[in-house]
């Protein structure tokens, strides 16, 4: 456990998520996905606890490359980040 009460489960490397992993928010958001030292990086799914949901690449914690953002209502955008 973190000291802000996130979570993570998965791949270690270094004392720090590397890999496959679940990342738990203390706000209630999920991110699924790719790891490095520490960061999202790589295909992932984050999961806001507002309802949202987004698919796609990240770089160092942030989006980045082709995505698709699902909205509460279920519309959607597909397309560069």
């Amino acid at each position: 456990m973190f000291e802000d009460g996130s979570t993570y489960e998965g791949n270690w490397q270094q004392n720090m998520p590397n890999g496959q992993g679940v990342f738990r928010y203390s706000n209630g958001d999920v991110f699924t996905g790719e790891f490095k030292d520490g960061a999202m990086d790589g295909e992932g799914e984050m999961r806001y606890k507002n309802g949202q949901v987004y698919q796609g690449k990240y770089v160092n914690d942030k989006r980045e490359g082709m995505g698709k953002l699902i909205l509460q209502d279920g519309s959607s955008y597909q397309g560069e980040f």
